[in-house]
């Protein structure tokens, strides 16, 4: 690509097309040139209404409302589909897009994903060898500390004592740093320095599995409950009790929506 090129995006190939919403509104100009005779007729109403004190006066102006909604509704309709139907030939092109790089990214994400699930099974395997090792080597500690303290108490010499129970300081500092290692996080226990450069980590998260679905204490888990979490459960909850819907905090009633059919 020259200089020229790449300071004109327009001057490489296809660029000389015009921009998509120059098309679109050029092949939709007649059906949106009929928006503006609604919105007129929709903005004398309003105004009708406002005189009105903001309310529908009678059957009448129901009637005139209930006209200019299906007209709405109809043109909106049309516009939908003639949105769906020229979106439709770039929905093709970027499936084909995604199907031709889909095939390499599957086939390396196979590769990857068998080869991290085998290296997550390594690590795993790490982390529980070297935490046991070292929870083993502190409880051997603790006991040769133990014994150390024993000997220096029963000791006939004080120059023996001094010098067991500075053995067992220093059994007792290993000891100590044994049960540190065996406190480590599996993120530290399995983390490994490869001979081919690459540290191979470990990314540690707490996950669950429900045992008892009945018996999980939902108070608990109300701090961690979304607004919208609560008012979607609310939505299911009313859907099917309907009238004889009733909690504790929830006012439930029989809405009213408007309709228009012709």
């Amino acid at each position: 690509m020259s200089e020229v090129d790449e300071a004109n995006p327009r001057a490489q190939m296809g660029g000389n097309n015009p921009p998509l919403s120059e098309v679109l509104a050029d092949t939709n100009k007649a059906m949106i040139a009929e928006i503006e005779p609604i919105a007129v007729r929709a903005n004398a109403l309003s105004a009708q209404v406002k005189e009105a004190g903001g309310v529908i006066k009678d059957e009448v102006q129901l009637g005139v409302v209930a006209e200019l909604v299906t007209d709405a509704k109809a043109l909106f309709k049309r516009f939908e589909n003639r949105r769906i139907e020229d979106k439709e030939p770039h929905l093709a092109a970027c499936r084909e897009v995604d199907s031709f790089f889909g095939a390499f990214k599957e086939r390396l994400g196979r590769i990857e994903g068998v080869f991290v699930d085998l290296s997550t099974a390594y690590q795993r395997k790490k982390a529980a060898d070297a935490r046991a090792a070292a929870e083993a080597e502190a409880a051997r500690l603790r006991q040769e500390e133990e014994r150390l303290r024993e000997a220096a108490d029963n000791a006939k010499r004080q120059s023996t004592t001094d010098r067991k129970h500075e053995q067992a300081d220093e059994v007792a500092a290993q000891a100590d740093a044994a049960e540190a290692r065996a406190a480590s996080t599996n993120h530290e226990l399995a983390k490994v320095k490869t001979a081919t450069g690459v540290t191979a980590g470990a990314k540690t998260e707490w996950t669950f599995r429900i045992t008892d679905y009945e018996a999980i204490p939902l108070d608990k888990l109300r701090p961690y409950l979304k607004r919208e979490q609560i008012e979607a459960a609310l939505k299911s909850y009313v859907r099917i009790h309907k009238g004889a819907a009733a909690l504790p905090g929830v006012h439930f009633e029989e809405d009213v929506k408007a309709t228009f059919k012709r």
